[in-house]
């Protein structure tokens, strides 16, 4: 039997700046596993606010002004590197319904209040032909090369009135893991989750590799105020867009098998939708770019991010880890005239565009 597990990082003290996590706690699953893998990650983060009168702070404000960004790598490089609002968007569009902001923290009055931030990273989506592909294995994240950082802003708050902030010597932050094991070794499909800053109206965003999903959103500040983007019309190369309308984009992303989320950013008006893969799309269906295009009619707002959920290739090394074999045996096994693949396993690699070998997983001999 393969039982899941949680595994928790040491909690540490809230603090502005950036928090080192001491990523080892991924190995440290209180369950035996052969082939152990993150199907998500959490941030958590308890405490108190203090307020100075009476007044509440919606959920929501508390992942977009409180986390500033974060950054996990592995081997390859960087596996997420978004703000706190940017992960909530990813997590809005993988989990759909599921989601939920932490609760609006309420004070009748001066004093200390306990609030809990959980904020879920899913290595998985729902609307993907098989969402296990996804999934991180232990070895990626875990292993030499990888990092966990946690970037947090000073806990001033933006209450209904009066004053609000986060008490820091009263308040832990944890990373959790929702660990399984997938039973066999393997290398799992790359994903990359990264955020940039919109310079200009007509501008290339890095993909490297095969494109799951890309929104355009306001700064958290506007999402935490209310300030909408205007509508406009997209133009993308790439993506063979012309004078595609936002309408158009947000309505695909929404009529997606998975009901949205009560707090979904691209029915609040807040994310603009440039793509989005469709439900039971496979791998090899995927936009395969080296970078986005993306031209706007309309002026860019303040503080704006292009956001890119996007497969890319794995290094020669990180694959080894996770197959528990020599780096020398890696092109054999997972290069274009290596073994079997997919969800029956009855695909050879070589019967496949060569270039998939870089994104498709590669399973490991069975235990």
């Amino acid at each position: 039997m393969r039982t899941p597990a949680f595994a928790r990082s040491s909690a540490v003290q809230y603090a502005s700046g950036n928090l080192t996590i001491n990523h080892q706690f991924l190995n440290q699953s209180p369950i035996p596993m052969t082939a152990p893998e993150v199907r998500t990650l959490w941030i958590r983060i308890v405490g108190t606010i203090q307020f100075g009168a009476a007044a509440n702070v919606p959920g929501k404000n508390l992942i977009l002004e409180v986390i500033n960004r974060f950054l996990v790598t592995d081997p390859s490089g960087d596996v997420i590197s978004m703000s706190g609002a940017s992960l909530r968007q990813w997590a809005q569009r993988c989990l759909g319904a599921a989601y939920a902001d932490p609760a609006t923290v309420t004070a009748g009055g001066a004093g200390a209040v306990a609030f809990e931030v959980l904020l879920p990273i899913p290595f998985e989506s729902r609307r993907q032909y098989v969402p296990t592909d996804f999934r991180k294995p232990v070895a990626d994240m875990a292993g030499p090369g990888s990092q966990m950082i946690l970037t947090l802003n000073s806990g001033t708050l933006t209450p209904s009135a009066s004053t609000a902030s986060i008490n820091v010597g009263a308040t832990t932050v944890e990373v959790w893991a929702e660990i399984y094991d997938a039973g066999q070794r393997a290398s799992t499909s790359r994903l990359r989750l990264r955020d940039t800053t919109v310079p200009s109206t007509d501008f290339r965003y890095e993909v490297k590799g095969l494109l799951v999903d890309a929104w355009y959103s306001v700064s958290a500040a506007n999402v935490r105020d209310g300030t909408k983007p205007a509508a406009r019309n997209f133009v993308s190369d790439g993506l063979a867009y012309l004078n595609y309308p936002s309408s158009m984009l947000n309505q695909k992303y929404l009529s997606q098998l998975y009901a949205a989320a009560s707090s979904d950013d691209v029915t609040g008006g807040f994310v603009l939708d440039l793509h989005t893969a469709c439900n039971t799309q496979s791998i090899a269906e995927l936009p395969d770019l080296d970078e986005l295009q993306v031209r706007m009619d309309q002026a860019v707002d303040s503080g704006a991010n292009i956001c890119i959920a996007a497969l890319t290739p794995r290094a020669t090394q990180q694959v080894a880890n996770a197959l528990g074999v020599s780096a020398a045996s890696v092109a054999a096994i997972a290069g274009p005239t290596g073994h079997v693949v997919g969800t029956d396993e009855m695909q050879v690699r070589g019967s496949l565009p060569a270039k998939l070998s870089a994104f498709l997983p590669v399973k490991g001999a069975s235990k």
